[in-house]
């Protein structure tokens, strides 16, 4: 019987026999991690057009003057360190990821 540990250089770390995993690489921890990312949404009917989220994280918020409201940046996916700040300091309460 074949055993791993014994009969590979695979298994330098002790292993009982589990199956070897090798370990996650930046990389892949990355792309991992992009596809976890939230789309952040802004409520445009709560929206009060305070522009506190835009002044916070103007990354990923931007103001409409045409409608007097903020929106979200095409493509942004919360994953500036600003926009759980931004939406804490929504005063309506509009701003969240999903």
């Amino acid at each position: 019987m074949f055993d791993p540990c014994r009969d590979s250089v695979v298994c330098s770390s002790g292993n009982d026999g589990d199956e070897y995993q090798p370990p996650i690489t930046m990389k892949k921890q990355d792309q991992k991690e992009k596809a976890m990312a939230q789309v952040i949404r802004i409520d445009q009917e709560g929206c009060l057009g305070c522009e506190a989220c835009v002044e916070i994280c103007p990354a990923a918020f931007a103001f409409d003057d045409a409608t007097g409201k903020a929106f979200v940046k095409n493509g942004e996916t919360g994953e500036e360190g600003c926009v759980d700040e931004a939406i804490a300091s929504c005063p309506a309460g509009c701003i969240g990821k999903e």
